[in-house]
């Protein structure tokens, strides 16, 4: 008797827990699907989509123009290139060497001592012309400078639209030109840029030994450098030993003509106290990559816009919903002249939607606890059944339906301990 006994209190026992999970899911689904009814209805859910949607478009438009400079390359900027009002010389090509695809004509270079450090200013001339241009057109070239110790580049003829450093295993000056140039025209085009640290210490003087840019594959007609003496004060030794000299008063020249891959040096030496200090510079010249970097700022700003604002708008959110629909429901507010724009509003409209469903999970519950409770003294049944209508008008202030729907949501309060609580006071009433 008493052994059956226990396996009847011992088969209760394990009913009332599988009772007792199925209403605490029953609660906790509840809770999950306000959530989720909140977020769906919300203005900012509506607004972070909309949003989403116009980054992914705009990033896609970004890509695929990307795309296009990158595939049609220079076809693409020579649309976009205005002409240029010079007039372009045009020249009978028959004559010259047919396996190179460009020649230059004339190749000038003007050197100007700075007599403060003994820097030097140079500046370049340079007559190009175009030998074939089946496979491209020129659009742009690259002339090679001393070294990377070299400030102001600039461009000194209106046919460069872009001018800079380029660092391709080697120092040298990239030009884009504004127009593209075909087979025949001849492309005059000038810049200057100022170096530093071009001399060696040779007892009182200062030894210059300077190597114009060379091409590997591109003949050149006439080169000259030409090197501005009139400031300078005391002997001046020049030595050219792939070329000619001519010396006049105020300059000396250095010139002759260079086949491919050949190189052409200029070298003089000028007295140490013809200049007021020595050249210090120490800053090296490095490519300038504005231009990438805005497109990576700009990629990644609206990449951070497009995906990162749905997203913190939407923890964000997530919280507030947490915290203000917890709010309302255990405190009982009530918003009377909110529209469903607000979050009151869309957790009223919610609350009366669910309101019949909620009062049968937490009715069924509240007799389910009433009646674990009363199991061990023979009373939870019969004063079960009107545990709610007691429980409400307790815990909240005039009471009522709506009071007791409004009271906690989540069903923080439905807990053995304020149920008993109930049942006492209910028992001695």
């Amino acid at each position: 008797m008493a052994r059956n006994k226990r396996v009847k209190r011992r088969e209760r026992k394990l009913r009332e827990e599988r009772r007792k999970k199925y209403y605490d899911e029953l609660i906790q689904n509840s809770m999950a699907e306000s959530k989720k009814v909140i977020w769906e209805h919300s203005p900012i859910n509506k607004i972070a989509s909309k949003i989403f949607a116009v980054g992914i478009c705009y990033f896609l438009f970004m890509l695929f123009g990307s795309s296009i400079v990158v595939l049609f390359g220079n076809g693409f900027r020579n649309i976009c290139k205005l002409p240029s009002s010079d007039p372009i010389e045009i020249v009978d090509t028959s004559e010259y060497n047919n396996y190179h695809l460009d020649e230059i004509l004339d190749y000038d270079i003007y050197v100007k001592p700075d007599k403060s450090d003994g820097s030097l200013y140079i500046t370049y001339d340079i007559s190009w012309l175009v030998l074939d241009s089946d496979k491209e057109k020129l659009t742009w070239v690259k002339i090679g400078i001393p070294n990377k110790y070299t400030e102001d580049i600039k461009a000194l003829s209106n046919n460069i639209s872009k001018i800079g450093y380029l660092d391709d295993s080697g120092d040298y000056v990239r030009i884009d030109f504004r127009n593209s140039y075909k087979e025949g025209q001849v492309v005059d085009f000038s810049f200057s840029i100022h170096a530093h640290r071009l001399y060696k210490e040779d007892g009182s003087n200062r030894l210059y030994s300077f190597t114009p840019g060379w091409f590997n594959d591109i003949d050149v007609d006439n080169i000259e450098v030409i090197w501005d003496i009139s400031e300078i004060e005391g002997d001046i030794i020049p030595q050219c030993p792939y070329g000619k000299l001519r010396t006049t008063e105020n300059s000396i020249s250095f010139y002759g003509s260079l086949n491919a891959g050949r190189k052409f040096e200029a070298i003089i030496k000028m007295p140490d106290s013809a200049f007021d200090n020595d050249d210090l510079y120490e800053k090296e010249i490095s490519e300038d990559l504005s231009g990438y970097m805005f497109w990576f700022v700009h990629a990644f700003g609206f990449l951070a816009f497009c995906f990162g604002c749905p997203l913190i708008a939407y923890l964000v959110f997530y919280a507030k919903a947490i915290i203000w629909s917890v709010d309302s429901y255990q405190k009982g507010k009530t918003y009377l002249c909110q529209d469903e724009s607000s979050i009151a509003g869309y957790m009223r409209r919610f609350r009366k939607e669910h309101e019949i469903e909620y009062e049968e999970i937490k009715r069924e519950a509240h007799e389910f606890y009433e009646d674990i409770k009363g199991s061990g003294s023979g009373h939870g049944r019969g004063y079960g059944r009107g545990g709610c209508a007691c429980a409400c008008a307790c815990a909240c202030a005039g009471g009522g339906r709506a009071g007791c729907s409004t009271k906690d949501f989540y069903g923080t309060i439905l807990n053995t301990e304020q149920i008993h609580k109930v049942y006492k006071s209910t028992k001695q009433k």
